[in-house]
């Protein structure tokens, strides 16, 4: 069954900073464990959590502002899912994809004024009154060109691409939870072709061909 563009409004609780990122325009992978048949426009619902703000501003890594820039526990904007698909060789130079599954993000931008909110796990539903309020609200878009503050952000999140640790993580997803082997072929081979040197694209090469009797060797 392919996508399904839906005309509800859903949501996504999603962390700061990440969440900014998202309706920035910056950050155009989101990365999760799931997928979902869904595209179409969602509401970017930023979470309670100030977990990864403070580890970052008390770390010193991450030039970022003070907590209190960043809106928590409201929808702070609207993004549209695009394609979903597992982390493979065209997400290699995203600085954000990281996987299982990377949603492609398009067409960020802010509301004038954040909707306190409780998120929910998954793509949430969100209340019919909600919604009709979601779709008719003022929303603008970044320019970073004339924001200093947000392109400091920007490129103070910005982390450099990893592939080989985003397949290493992705091999352990599967070996964890028995998902993505679909993807197990391809990361086998980028691995080693990577890294030639890490045991684990032998590793899971050889689980592969344990798996599918054409593929052991004599």
């Amino acid at each position: 069954m392919g996508a399904v563009i839906v005309s509800e409004i859903r949501g996504l609780s999603v962390r700061q900073p990440w969440s900014w990122a998202i309706c920035a325009g910056v950050k155009r992978t989101e990365n999760r464990t799931w997928t979902t048949q869904v595209r179409g426009t969602i509401a970017i619902h930023a979470s309670t959590s100030a977990q990864v703000v403070n580890n970052a501003l008390r770390s010193g890594e991450k030039e970022l502002p003070t907590k209190d820039w960043f809106t928590f526990g409201a929808i702070i904007g609207l993004a549209d899912i695009v394609d979903i698909a597992s982390y493979g060789p065209q997400h290699e130079h995203d600085p954000f994809a990281e996987g299982p599954y990377c949603w492609t993000m398009a067409n960020g931008r802010f509301l004038h004024e954040p909707i306190p909110l409780k998120g929910k796990l998954n793509l949430f539903k969100i209340a019919p009154e909600l919604q009709e309020q979601l779709r008719g609200a003022e929303t603008t878009v970044i320019d970073l060109d004339s924001d200093p503050v947000a392109a400091a952000v920007a490129q103070a999140m910005t982390p450099e691409p990893d592939p080989v640790q985003s397949y290493l993580e992705l091999f352990q997803e599967m070996m964890a939870t028995g998902n993505h082997q679909e993807a197990m072929s391809i990361t086998s081979e980028r691995l080693l072709a990577l890294a030639p040197d890490e045991s684990d694209g032998y590793l899971l090469r050889g689980l592969m061909r344990l798996q599918d009797p054409s593929e052991r060797s004599p």
